[in-house]
């Protein structure tokens, strides 16, 4: 009978170790179970209907938007750089924000900018006393570009294959494949050349109509916040 009382004692003792072990166990499971994503909600953005839409506005035999009408959303972006003011600038920061031809200490802007204002390039906060070719030498749009970091821009156009992507600027910019500049007036005797000048020159005023809103849209802009504290901005 006594063995049989231990043996009873061993069996209960093992049922209770058995079950503390499956209940740690569980508890460790518990513990590194990862969190069930869900998923997003899926939208039907129709985009072969907004494809035949694109077609039919554009490029049909008869396109709702005509030729003359095709700048509206497609064409060449516009490269170029504007000083703002600098109203709250530190005296002792004035030489390094000053330049002659502007009275006042100022910040340059380098900005890409579509016909539609929409700005998809910017690079913000050299000082003043920087000219355009200087900013452009520190500007990441084409140092990407050189070290091969830049995505490519491969598109067709008279059946010639061009691999980036082109910036209408204007005379002072560097004799580079990217920059598309205008004629000079000793050049546009022909009348194709003429034609190409007065496209050229009216399509970079969009960079300077996006500079213009910029400005009159957001008078923060005028006081620049890089001298503040962040718990203060």
């Amino acid at each position: 009978m006594e063995f049989l009382r231990e043996d009873d004692d061993f069996s209960e003792g093992e049922d209770f170790l058995i079950e503390a072990a499956q209940l740690t166990l569980d508890i460790i499971r518990q513990q590194v179970e990862r969190p069930v994503l869900t998923r997003r909600a899926q939208i039907n953005r129709d985009r072969l209907g907004a494809h035949a839409r694109l077609v039919e506005d554009y490029f049909s035999e008869n396109p709702k938007y005509p030729e003359h009408l095709f700048r509206r959303r497609f064409r060449m972006s516009s490269l170029d750089f504007t000083n703002w003011e600098w109203d709250n600038c530190p005296t002792a920061w004035r030489g390094q924000f000053q330049r002659g031809d502007h009275p006042r200490p100022t910040f340059m802007l380098e900005a890409v900018a579509s016909q539609d204002l929409w700005i998809w390039h910017a690079f913000f906060g050299a000082s003043g006393s920087n000219n355009d070719i200087n900013v452009l030498d520190q500007s990441p749009i084409y140092n990407d570009l050189i070290e091969g970091k830049a995505p490519g821009q491969q598109f067709i156009c008279n059946d010639t294959t061009y691999k980036y992507g082109y910036y209408l600027v204007d005379g002072i910019y560097p004799q580079w494949a990217t920059f598309v500049k205008s004629f000079t007036s000793r050049q546009t005797e022909d009348e194709k050349r003429l034609y190409f000048q007065n496209c050229q020159e009216g399509a970079r005023k969009d960079i300077e109509r996006a500079f213009g809103f910029l400005k009159k849209k957001w008078h923060m802009i005028q006081h620049p916040a890089r001298a503040w504290k962040q718990s203060r901005i």
